[in-house]
């Protein structure tokens, strides 16, 4: 019994000192929205919002053309702004985009279309060549940095 109050009062300061949950109103990140157009932020556990010096990476699929494609916005953690919003995707079907921010306000932002798996480097300002990273059929995409 007393092993156990004195485990819990070991956690007790980290429990205090943790940071409360602030909620603000809703922000709007893509700039299209309305009847018919389903936002679909999710990776099956796999990341969908990353940081980059001081700029946050949100990819989402969209049917905003009647196809899903795969979009990142940069947003300003400070303002809220959306810096910009990017097709990361080409011109198929596409699904399950995962982003995870480098150095210098780079994302790699990756997804999966016409069977294959593709990558992409980005900023806020240009989005450079998509790479498929598979010769045959993959999916299921992740991805990590690690600065050297």
């Amino acid at each position: 019994m007393s092993s156990r109050f004195l485990l819990a009062s070991a956690c007790l300061p980290i429990a205090v000192a943790a940071s409360p949950w602030q909620f603000t109103q809703p922000r709007d990140i893509s700039v299209v929205h309305g009847p018919g157009i389903f936002h679909h932020l999710g990776s099956d556990g796999r990341f969908g919002v990353s940081t980059s010096d001081e700029q946050v990476g949100i990819v989402w699929e969209d049917n905003r053309d009647k196809q899903p494609r795969c979009y990142l916005a940069v947003v300003s953690p400070t303002s809220g702004q959306v810096l910009s919003e990017t097709k990361i995707s080409g011109e198929q079907a596409a699904f399950e985009p995962v982003v995870q921010g480098v150095d210098n306000g780079l994302f790699a932002v990756a997804w999966e279309e016409d069977g294959g798996v593709w990558l992409r480097l980005t900023d806020d300002q240009i989005a450079g060549p998509a790479l498929r990273l598979d010769e045959s059929s993959a999916a299921h995409v992740a991805l990590s940095w690690h600065p050297m």
